[in-house]
């Protein structure tokens, strides 16, 4: 894991883009963090008023920069269906550049030309798919297996060596609820 939300990006001596770790936690709400098998009374509160969690991930974080190899956007339908979709090379721009935190900054700080060239950058070199599922959480599990398949596929075509061991907790993988289907 190199970051739950917002991650930095540069550009190497070669310029290729390059993902800079962010914190080792994941930021998670009540009810996320509760169907992750999580007792919300053992953790801290990000702030104080509000029903998000902090989770530390020290032994699942990357401490390293590394090239991104896959970007995931998220989306939600209202259809039952959960679905891959790849985004053509001049959509990733867009992905790229509306997926910009603090965007707004950028004109004050004079990074329009510099963030520009980033998201192209990004863009040519970083696959992007846009994962399509329903608003319904209980195919959490489905989704997770359905994200990991297509990044090993990939990871192989780009021969790159996805995932050296399996996590000793994934934050990512939700308990198995009664209503799942598979064999636990």
């Amino acid at each position: 894991m190199l970051s739950d939300d917002i991650a930095g990006i540069v550009l190497d001596h070669d310029g290729s883009p390059v993902v800079i770790p962010a914190f080792p936690r994941t930021k998670l709400w009540a009810d996320s963090a509760q169907r992750l098998g999580r007792d919300i009374t053992t953790l801290p509160r990000v702030r104080p008023r509000q029903e998000k969690y902090e989770i530390a991930t020290h032994d699942q974080f990357a401490r390293e920069p590394t090239n991104p190899h896959q970007i995931y956007l998220l989306t939600t339908s209202n259809t039952d269906e959960l679905r891959l979709e790849a985004v053509d090379r001049i959509r990733r721009f867009g992905v790229v550049l509306h997926n910009t935190y603090r965007v707004s900054f950028l004109d004050g700080l004079s990074l329009r030309a510099p963030h520009f060239r980033l998201a192209s950058a990004v863009a040519k070199a970083v696959p992007v798919t846009r994962v399509i599922r329903p608003h319904d959480p209980n195919r959490l599990n489905e989704l997770v297996d359905m994200i990991e398949q297509d990044y090993r596929q990939t990871a192989e075509r780009a021969r790159i060596i996805p995932f050296s061991h399996e996590p000793v907790i994934n934050p990512f993988r939700s308990a198995p609820l009664a209503s799942d289907r598979r064999a636990a």
